[in-house]
């Protein structure tokens, strides 16, 4: 019976120990990905060092954005943009842990004011891959998605 009370209470041990470090984890993931969402913010040399050195920014409209040198002129050339811009988490952030790394999924916003006046808003979701190391979240990738270049999905109720 002690065999067993002990082995219950070194399972809920080291379960409370694995749960406690999985939730300082993911506090940085938040955090990290926050902080993301702030490039039109911030100094863009900080804002590139969210990611890992050879991390990536999968653009639409940018394309492959490789690497930190890459990353800093990604973002000085969008902070270039005239008028005031507005990048925001619009949503939950959705996260699976898998391989020691951290995906996640979020929401987001993005509003402009465009050279004729006119504001323009666009929707979408940034997938996410972290590694967290020593309670740092570093972005492996991030790969945007418009809402405004959905494919209609066509269900098939036959297949």
């Amino acid at each position: 019976m002690k065999t067993l009370l002990f082995a219950c209470v070194l399972v809920c041990t080291l379960s409370f120990a694995v749960a406690h470090h999985e939730d300082r984890d993911i506090a940085a993931v938040k955090n990290t990905t926050k902080v993301f969402f702030t490039l039109f913010e911030m100094d863009c040399k900080a804002w590139s060092n969210l990611f890992e050195v050879d991390g990536a920014f999968y653009h639409p409209l940018a394309g492959a954005v490789v690497g930190r040198k890459s990353l800093v002129d990604f973002c000085l050339s969008a902070q270039k943009a005239k008028g005031p811009n507005l990048f925001r988490q619009d949503g939950h952030i959705r996260v699976t842990k898998a391989d020691g790394q951290y995906h996640v999924l979020v929401e987001y916003v993005y509003s402009t004011v465009k050279d004729n006046g006119k504001v323009f808003t666009n929707s979408g979701y940034e997938s996410m891959i972290f590694k967290v190391a020593g309670g740092k979240a570093a972005i492996k990738a991030v790969t945007e998605f418009f809402n405004r270049s959905q494919e209609p999905y066509e269900w098939d109720p036959n297949a």
